[in-house]
């Protein structure tokens, strides 16, 4: 049994069963983002793992599971590490100490809009209006604190639906995960304030802050700095 709760902007997860004593110690929950983590193995960040493993044998296993069902998990201790996710409490708080890799990129928090309107990049604009959020996604405290009237969906997809149908006057996303919604849904890209993210999130390898987190971020460090050595993490995202 697991709550979620927003408390002063920050996500907060709590659980009944606290402790790492059952996880596979080198168990990775991956948050199943569309082009990043996916089902399938093929996200970028799936890639990135691969390459990972062929530098440090055995050093992680992953599962892609849905963002809420990764964050239960890694409170939970069934797995050892989460990723895409950081130490910025500003996104994450949970009830132990944590350490994080090198990000292996940076993801943007983006407000969109429908198609043909101007773009967005103020929040306080959004006051008033139905917001799209996608379920179990940490977005930061400037959103989760910002007093709007925020809608959750499953899908990035699901949004752009509902945004389409009018229940909905805006969504917020990260890209480059919206992009591949938008590509995967075969339309152009919604209006959003390019220059202008809400938010930017590392994206790296996030693990308890004990004697194994640290091995396996330490571990996972030097495989990254000889896949960007060698040029190998820059084709991978590129």
């Amino acid at each position: 049994m697991r709550i979620g709760k927003v408390f002063g902007g920050t996500l907060i997860i709590t659980s009944l069963f606290i402790g790492s004593a059952g996880a596979n110690e080198n168990s990775v929950a991956a948050l199943q983002v569309d082009g990043l983590f996916q089902k399938d193995g093929q996200g970028l960040y799936d890639q990135v793992f691969t390459a990972v493993q062929k530098h440090a044998a055995g050093l992680i296993e992953s599962q892609t599971v849905a963002p809420n069902r990764a964050l239960q998990d890694f409170e939970s201790g069934k797995v050892a590490c989460l990723s895409p996710a950081n130490t910025n409490t500003n996104f994450y708080k949970f009830s132990f100490a944590t350490t994080q890799s090198k990000p292996m990129s940076v993801a943007k928090i983006y407000i969109f809009s429908k198609a043909g309107s101007a773009p967005i990049s103020d929040l306080s604009a959004l006051q008033g209006m139905k917001v799209g959020v996608r379920s179990g996604m940490p977005y930061g405290a400037q959103v989760t604190s910002s007093g709007l009237k925020l809608i959750e969906a499953r899908t990035i997809e699901a949004n752009v639906r509902k945004l389409e149908a009018g229940r909905i006057d805006a969504f917020i996303a990260y890209v480059p995960d919206a992009y591949s919604a938008f590509e995967n849904m075969g339309i152009d890209k919604l209006p959003h304030a390019e220059n202008t993210p809400i938010a930017v999130h590392e994206d790296a390898l996030l693990c308890r802050n004990d004697k194994g987190g640290e091995q396996i971020v330490s571990q996972f460090n030097a495989a990254l700095d000889e896949l960007e050595q060698s040029g190998e993490l820059a084709r991978i995202l590129n």
